[in-house]
Order: C-alpha cells, then structure tokens, then sequence
C-alpha cells in the first residue's frame, strides 16, 4: 500500500547555518530557503539533535515550527542552535505542499559540521553560511 503513494524528489529547497557572531550562546541560526518559483504551503519543521555527550546517549527537546507560507525564491528563518547542540547530529524534518502535492525532506546536520571551512556565499540569502541539502 505504501508503494502506490507518490513521493515526488525535493527540489530548490534548503537548509542553511548562518554564523551570528553576535550572539556566542546561539551562533548559528537555521534558516529555510525556497529556491522555487512556487510558495511553499503549511510547511512543517520538525528539529531535535542526538548523541553522545559526555559518555552518554542523550536527545534533545523536539521542537515543531509551522509556517503557512514561505515566499517563492523566500527565505524562513527557523531557529538559533546552540553552540553544544553542534556536537550532536541534528535532524530537520521538513514537509511542506506546493499546489496539492505534499513534499518532504530529512536534513541531516552532522556533529563538527560548523568546523569544517563549508561556509560559502548563501542563495538568497546574501551572506555566508554552510548550506545543507
């Protein structure tokens, strides 16, 4: 039954760090960018990081973000992380509707990801980040 529903590939949407060196408690910020000519509709982000810290298995909060509407060729700005957070994996779910067909996409943020010179000039953006996806 599960193979009859259609899951169509993610395009021309991202995750992406950006480094707020303003703020040392939080420095990155997750942000949402919509590459595509199409709003994106009740799109869902769903985040919590896990691992091991200090010997031990731990998982943080899941916290769930709706939004109705993220612009086409639109930036969404999801939350601050926390620098400790950056020694987990972290996970954002996202799913989101264009027209009438569901989309949905895991994005993956791997432990010592900020560490490891990814930083390039954003989409849309227009500043430097490490673009996941």
């Amino acid at each position: 039954m599960k193979a009859h529903i259609p899951h169509p590939q993610v395009h021309g949407v991202f995750l992406a760090l950006v480094f707020e060196p303003d703020y040392p408690e939080t420095p990155f910020t997750a942000y949402l960018i919509n590459q595509n000519q199409q709003a994106l509709k009740n799109a869902m982000v769903v985040s919590y990081g896990y691992g091991d810290f200090k010997g031990e298995k731990i998982q943080t909060s899941t916290l769930r973000h709706f939004y109705e509407i993220i612009d086409p060729v639109g930036v969404q700005r999801i939350e601050p992380i926390s620098a400790e957070a950056f020694g987990l994996t972290n996970e954002y779910w996202v799913s989101y509707f264009i027209e009438n067909q569901i989309y949905d996409k895991k994005f993956i943020v791997l432990p010592g990801t900020t560490e490891m010179g990814l930083e390039r000039e954003l989409p849309i953006l227009g500043q430097r980040g490490i673009l996941i996806g």
